[in-house]
């Protein structure tokens, strides 16, 4: 069944002034659908930030930056695992005035069934050559954010999926512009496919992503549970976090509130800091084994 163009211009963020602008805008989306639609398990809209989600302002503004750039508006957010880069970029991209259209690229799925030499490298191809092209001739761009990003200059080269990796065939477009890249990833991983590479560093600039103090996470758990646990208790649970070394926050925290508020639901108790350590013994016993 064909899109209404009127139901597609309702999702548009911005207003759309022009019947040219109209007219750019629904196409462009109407290729973005068709795009997720063909390729179902690679391609999807990205969601939204989670509906508590808060802080990080700075960060975000930095991703807004860099896409209302008017060259190379690519970025990658580095930083440990579990401290909200996915996050940030959600709430920029959700946050933004821009006509631009943001698809998820799952790199899991590109890479899934490529089971002969260069099937890796023809698929990515297929699907940045179309999004190129289409941007080309649109004022509204397609943008793709890739978590993990790293793994997009590591798979394809010299392995069992290609003979070159999804770096080296976006570089060209990277740098004409018809391809805009988000990605996030962590220190260890930008290092080591990343940054040794000066001509793919020049087109994807980095945005450190550091841990935040505890204040701040202590605020992010309260409100991420709408105050149904004290703040004293949520600071409690942000300097117990501490003791865990396989998380960082304010992923950590937040794991010991949810399982904090688990219990709270399944045996009718309120939240306590007897029930705190409860959830550290198990936290750190799985720590040691």
């Amino acid at each position: 069944m064909p899109l209404d163009p009127e139901s597609i211009i309702k999702k548009c963020p911005t207003p759309l002034p022009t019947d040219k602008d109209r007219m750019d805008w629904v196409s462009q989306y109407s290729y973005a659908e068709k795009l997720c639609s063909t390729y179902k398990t690679i391609l999807s809209h990205i969601g939204r930030p989670s509906k508590n989600f808060q802080g990080r302002a700075n960060e975000v503004d930095s991703v807004k930056e860099s896409l209302l750039k008017k060259r190379m508006r690519n970025c990658v957010l580095i930083g440990s695992a579990g401290v909200g880069k996915t996050e940030i970029i959600k709430a920029a991209i959700s946050s933004l005035s821009t006509n631009d259209i943001f698809l998820d690229m799952d790199l899991a799925s590109m890479i899934s069934g490529c089971t002969l030499v260069g099937m890796f490298e023809q698929r990515f191809t297929d699907v940045v050559r179309a999004v190129a092209q289409a941007n080309r001739t649109h004022k509204a761009q397609i943008c793709f954010f890739v978590d993990e990003v790293h793994n997009l200059f590591r798979v394809g080269k010299s392995d069992q999926y290609g003979t070159m990796s999804g770096g080296e065939i976006l570089k060209p477009y990277l740098s004409e512009g018809s391809i805009t890249l988000i990605g996030a990833t962590t220190y260890e991983e930008y290092e080591k496919y990343v940054k040794a590479d000066k001509a793919l560093l020049r087109r994807l600039p980095p945005l450190f992503v550091k841990g935040m103090g505890d204040e701040e996470v202590a605020k992010i758990v309260y409100g991420f549970f709408e105050k149904k646990i004290p703040m004293a208790i949520c600071r409690e649970i942000v300097k117990k976090s501490h003791e865990i070394d396989y998380l960082n926050n304010p992923d950590c925290s937040l794991e010991i509130a949810d399982r904090a508020m688990a219990k709270s639901k399944l045996y009718g108790e309120t939240v306590s800091l007897g029930m705190i350590d409860g959830i550290m013994e198990l936290m750190k016993g799985g720590e040691n084994a």
